[in-house]
């Protein structure tokens, strides 16, 4: 929902490809207050172009079918049916099926999209990193950060409701400031009712103690890269049989 009042001057310098899959959006603007999803490109904020015909099924067994699409950078997804639009009701959620990809909703991480099911599921999670740093400009016009980084700024996350989440970044004093939004994914793996982070070797043997000479040795064996999903996906297969 746009801020009266409040005007807006901003440069964008647009949506770059990263490595690792990774992509990111810089903004450029001098508002005391900025609104991050009323400037953020939507290529980079939902995960498809367009809304997508997806099924929702409840905790009761019961499903409806309605376009869907979800935001990245809010944690939410979106839905439209013919009597009504908005953002979904996480509650009383047991999962998504949007094109052939689930979702499910966890308390710990919010929206993930599941890889694999079994004894210790695969989940990957999506999410856009906010972050800000105030400029100044140098002896010779040029961009100076580093002398500018006592100005202050501050994101906060503002809810008008459980599911209604909004992103500002506060800029009191006015000044110069750039806005980075850069992709992220990581992978986590269900353990009982929690998720573990599952990025390197360290963190599969810190959480599941219980079988670290057999992870060690599958890990080295298989020579598993935490990055792959289909090499996370043999990881977690084994760890089922354990």
């Amino acid at each position: 929902m746009k801020q009266s009042g409040i005007f807006l001057l901003v440069f964008l310098f647009g949506i770059s490809s990263m490595s690792f899959g990774q992509r990111s959006q810089n903004i450029r603007t001098s508002s005391s207050r900025v609104q991050v999803e009323e400037l953020a490109d939507s290529s980079l904020v939902f995960l498809y172009g367009e809304m997508k015909p997806g099924v929702i099924t409840y905790n009761d067994g019961s499903t409806s079918e309605v376009l869907l699409n979800y935001s990245i950078l809010l944690d939410r997804f979106e839905f439209q049916s013919h009597r009504e639009s908005g953002h979904l009701n996480f509650r009383g959620l047991s999962k998504l099926d949007v094109e052939g990809t689930s979702f499910i909703y966890h308390h710990q991480e919010g929206f993930l999209e599941v890889v694999e099911q079994g004894k210790y599921p695969l989940y990957l999670k999506r999410l856009i990193r906010v972050s800000s740093m105030p400029v100044r400009r140098g002896a010779y016009g040029g961009t100076d950060h580093t002398s500018a980084i006592d100005i202050a700024s501050n994101i906060t996350t503002e809810s008008s409701g459980d599911f209604d989440r909004q992103i500002f970044l506060d800029n009191p004093s006015g000044q110069e400031m750039d806005i980075t939004l850069r992709y992220n994914e990581y992978f986590v793996i269900g353990k009982g009712e929690s998720l573990v982070k599952i990025s390197n070797q360290r963190q599969l043997l810190r959480d599941f103690p219980e079988f670290r000479n057999e992870l060690r040795n599958f890990v080295r064996n298989e020579k598993t890269n935490f990055t792959k999903p289909e090499d996370l996906i043999k990881l977690v297969e084994y760890l089922g049989t354990l």
